[in-house]
This record gives structure tokens, C-alpha cells and sequence, in this order.
């Protein structure tokens, strides 16, 4: 997802400034806008800029005026709403017909708290520090180089989530992708409904479920507990937490050193443990249990009516 800032041509109609206090305060809930926050020049001041874009000017106010966008300051909370009436179907078939792009730009203090609400929009945020709460239907979010606790729940939609580094990441994906890269968080919770899920250096203690979807995971440091019913799941990498992983109706590959030490199970219809690992346990066509390399952490492998591999990386 490139960077969403507004494109030279989008005619602004709001240019607002509010003065805040740190941590600043702003929720956002305009459907079908897409929300770009970055930190501004000042610590006590908000900048907002509300543009329109692929039309003239005159129908960029319309638009806005029919949505009900505006804004306003609630004690210590900046909000940037749209108050058109959502439960009528014949105005959300306008909204969805319109042919142009609602840009809501936002210059924050680096410290925040921030409820976002953009059904049918994006949302792509970065560089801020603070308590993020997103909420997104049908179109990208992305969330790069944040700091503290991250929550993100997104529908239709594909989310990226890097450079993050704070107490907790919590993101519930249904159908789209998510994408977590570069992350540093004392727990991750996860939750993929047909969303393609990818974990790439990650440090934290994990929790991963899914359905109908699958998982990938690379170089995860801490301890992990991945659960995928009917999508293959696969962990490479060299654990030093214990770790369980779990399929159901599906694969699931395991790829760690060939001299990496654990204490190793593994459950499941068809198994497979190369071998070039040094095994000291019992092997059975069903279970596998004993010490990999001399032993280590917990690595539990369960394939409930599926298959479990353990290869070499």
C-alpha cells in the first residue's frame, strides 16, 4: 500500500487547527475516506485537512455537505465525523457510486489516542506513539513504525502491520490478508477468517487462530501457541519458547536447524521427521515424542486429521 497523503489535485474544503493537550485525543468515523495520520510540527496542536478528490471544487462541497462531514473538539477529543444517515440503503448506494476519494489528513502530536472508524475506506498510519484502536471494512490499512498498544479489526480488507514495538498487538482479520513484519510486543493476539496470515520477525508471546486460511510464520521469538482449522500452517525459524502448533484437516511443516534442541511431539494421521535431527525418543506411525538434538523447549506438533513434518532449514 503506498503512502495515502492527498494527490496535488484534491480540492480541500476543511482546514482546521485544534489545540490539544499530550497524549492528544481523536477519533475519526467517516465512511468511505481514506484517514492518513502522521505526526505534526507541533505537540500542542491538531491539523486537519478534509479534501475531495476527482472532482471541481463546487461538487467537492456538495459531497461533503450530503455526508455531513465535519469537525469538532469534545472536551479533549478532536472529531472528524460524517453524520449522514447510515441506515438508509438509498444514501449508501450514493456513497458507494460516488467517483471520487474523501481524503481526511491529520498532523498529530506523536503521542495519541486515536478510535478510527472508516467503513468502506483506508486507513494508513505511522510514525506515532500511544493507544491505536482501527476499525476498517473493504479497503487497506496499514501501520508502520507505531509504538505502545495496537488494536485493529478489518473486513474485506488487507492489513499491514510493521515496525511496531510496545505492550500488545491485537488484530481480527476477516477475509483479506494480514501481514505482520519487523514487530516487537510483550503479546500478540491474532485472530484470521479467511485472511492469509504472515508473521515475519516477530518478538512476543503469540497466539495465533485461524480458519480456512493459511499461516505462515518466520523467525518468531518467544513463546507461541498457532491453531489453523483448514489451512496449512508453516513455522520456520529456531524457537526458544515453547511452542505449540496446531492444524486441523490440513499440513503443517516445521522447518528448524538440523542441530536445534527441543522436546519434541508430535501427533497427527501422517508424520515426518527427517533424519538428518538427532532422535532420542519413541517413534510410532501416529506419535513421535522424545528429545530432538539432546533436548529443549516444548515443541508440540498436532495435525488433526492431517499431516505434521519436521525438516531441516
Amino acid at each position: 500500500m503506498p503512502d495515502s497523503a492527498p494527490p496535488q489535485d484534491a480540492v480541500s474544503v476543511i482546514a482546521q487547527e485544534f489545540l490539544v493537550d499530550e497524549p492528544c485525543s481523536i477519533a475519526v468515523d467517516v465512511p468511505g475516506a481514506h484517514v492518513r495520520m502522521r505526526p505534526g510540527p507541533a505537540k500542542d496542536r491538531v491539523e486537519v485537512d478534509i479534501s475531495v478528490s476527482g472532482c471541481p471544487p463546487d461538487t467537492a462541497e456538495d459531497i461533503l455537505d450530503r455526508m455531513q462531514v465535519g469537525t469538532q473538539q469534545m472536551k479533549d477529543t478532536v472529531r472528524v465525523y460524517g453524520d449522514g444517515d447510515q441506515s438508509d440503503a438509498e444514501w449508501w448506494r450514493w456513497v458507494r457510486t460516488l467517483d471520487v476519494t474523501v481524503h481526511v489528513d491529520l498532523r498529530l502530536p506523536s503521542r495519541v489516542e486515536a478510535d478510527l472508524r472508516v467503513p468502506g475506506g483506508e486507513i494508513d498510519i505511522a510514525d506515532l506513539q500511544g493507544h491505536l484502536d482501527l476499525k476498517v471494512m473493504g479497503g487497506p490499512c496499514r501501520a508502520e513504525n507505531l509504538e505502545g498498544t495496537l488494536d485493529i479489526r478489518a473486513e474485506s480488507s488487507d492489513v499491514a502491520i510493521s515496525g511496531f514495538s510496545g505492550d500488545q498487538v491485537i488484530a481480527r482479520i476477516a477475509v483479506g490478508s494480514l501481514t505482520i513484519t519487523d514487530v516487537q510486543a510483550d503479546t500478540l493476539t491474532l485472530r484470521s477468517v479467511a485472511a492469509p496470515s504472515s508473521l515475519t520477525n516477530v518478538d512476543g508471546a503469540t497466539d495465533v487462530t485461524a480458519n480456512s486460511t493459511s499461516v505462515e510464520i518466520q523467525s518468531l521469538t518467544g513463546p507461541v501457541t498457532a491453531r489453523s482449522q483448514g489451512g496449512d500452517l508453516s513455522y520456520t525459524g529456531a524457537p526458544t519458547h515453547e511452542t505449540e502448533l496446531t492444524v486441523v484437516g490440513s499440513s503443517l511443516s516445521l522447518r528448524v536447524p538440523s542441530d536445534h534442541p527441543a522436546d519434541l511431539t508430535m501427533v497427527g494421521d501422517t508424520l515426518t521427521l527427517d533424519e538428518a535431527f538427532a532422535f532420542g525418543g519413541d517413534h510410532t506411525p501416529h506419535e513421535i515424542s522424545g528429545p530432538l538434538n539432546d533436548g529443549g523447549p516444548p515443541l508440540v506438533l498436532r495435525a488433526i486429521g492431517g499431516s505434521a513434518h519436521c525438516h531441516p532449514s
